[in-house]
């Protein structure tokens, strides 16, 4: 299957990005204004989170289709969103209330999960590579003519040397 690139984005899809932006907005906001006073912090790394998990909707949303489409571009905003909040957070420490093995275990945390994306992302453009390279090994080889099965050297005749004559049995 080759891929096509749309010409324009579908005006529903990106309504839906549009509603998907405004209701993690909505929530980060309620998530922030719920949480009061030093523990603002933990709103913040809950606000991450979300963001983070937002990124992963937008994401199985964008791999429903083999095309680049508006979920990816909304997958990619939530996720750096997510990381940059976390480790904004994590690094800055606002009002202390992060002891330091917890700003450490957190920073840590988040290493490995960009890593991790990090990772499935190379895994990704190296599995598209693949799948465009066996498209075009297809095309190519679909279309050479059929061969005949006369055609190969073994509908020719034997493919080893006659066998040598047998020698004569000696008796003593």
């Amino acid at each position: 299957m080759a891929q096509s690139s749309p010409a324009a984005p579908d005006p529903y899809r990106l309504l839906i990005g549009v509603i998907l932006v405004v209701v993690a907005a909505l929530i980060m906001v309620l998530v922030y204004t719920t949480v009061s006073g030093p523990y603002h912090v933990a709103a913040l790394l809950w606000i991450g989170v979300i963001a983070l998990l937002f990124a992963l909707v937008a994401y199985i949303a964008r791999s429903l289709r083999a095309s680049f489409t508006t979920a990816s571009l909304w997958s990619w905003g939530f996720a750096a969103f997510g990381f940059a909040v976390l480790f904004g957070t994590l690094g800055v420490n606002p009002h202390g209330t992060l002891s330091s093995a917890d700003q450490i275990l957190g920073l840590i945390l988040t290493l490995v999960t960009l890593a991790i994306v990090v990772a499935g992302t190379g895994w990704q453009a190296r599995a598209k590579a693949a799948t465009a390279q066996r498209e075009t090994e297809r095309t190519a080889w679909a279309s050479k003519p059929a061969v005949s099965a006369l055609d190969y050297p073994a509908a020719a005749g034997p493919t080893s040397p006659p066998a040598p004559a047998p020698e004569e049995v000696r008796r003593a």
